[in-house]
């Protein structure tokens, strides 16, 4: 299986959306790039966020 480098997947998704986003830690600046290249279901993805908060939510409120 052929490993793909960065130029490929600059490539592949140059029409993607991309937002960067600033965020400090510890006094350093990172510079958080994000592409959106549609490859994952979002609604299954909040959903299943959605899920665990509300498991973890009542997992603490039942103990």
């Amino acid at each position: 299986m052929k490993k793909t480098s960065l130029t490929d997947l600059k490539e592949k998704y140059k029409a993607a959306p991309v937002s960067n986003q600033v965020i400090q830690i510890d006094g350093i600046s990172y510079t958080v790039v994000s592409h959106y290249a549609g490859d994952k279901d979002i609604n299954k993805v909040v959903r299943n966020i959605a899920f665990s908060k509300a498991y973890e939510d009542m997992k603490i409120h039942s103990a």
